[in-house]
């Protein structure tokens, strides 16, 4: 399952539909698409209604961390987060157990940082890391004392 905010959402959604018939990117990118159209999504929001992509939407008036919760306790399996913010809200209610975390080279000169207000040192154990094409490089972490 996928879990993203509001943001991430329509910031991949213009794109990623598209890209997996597009014979111009590379195969990779082709196959994330496929598992982003195809993978069961939630989407956090408090103001939108409506989502395509097997998408279904939390959060409104309700507090969507523990309707999320209740999520985990129903699908088990792994969750792929997207989204700073809803990210640092996980993190803070112990929700998230790892992280992989990806770099690119590339400088955008804005945007929020992602380990913002946690209100205590979060401790990570390095599991894994990887460099891809193009300078990439992801990091894998484990989140000590994160709610199993």
């Amino acid at each position: 399952m996928l879990v993203e905010g509001r943001i991430v959402y329509e910031m991949m959604d213009p794109f990623w539909p598209n890209a997996r018939t597009d014979k111009s990117l590379p195969a990779f990118m082709r196959e994330f698409c496929e598992n982003w159209t195809e993978t069961p999504m939630v989407l956090v929001s408090r103001t939108r209604t409506t989502a395509q992509h097997n998408t279904r939407i939390i959060g409104g008036d309700n507090d969507a961390i523990e309707q999320l919760v209740m999520l985990r306790r129903e699908t088990g399996g792994d969750t792929g987060i997207g989204g700073a913010t809803l990210a640092r809200q996980l993190l803070q209610a112990h929700m998230l157990d790892e992280f992989l975390l990806f770099t690119q080279p590339v400088v955008l000169g804005a945007g929020r940082p992602l380990f913002d207000a946690l209100g205590q040192p979060l401790e990570l154990d390095l599991m894994e890391q990887r460099s891809f094409d193009q300078g990439v490089t992801m990091h894998r972490y484990s989140v000590r004392g994160a709610r199993k």
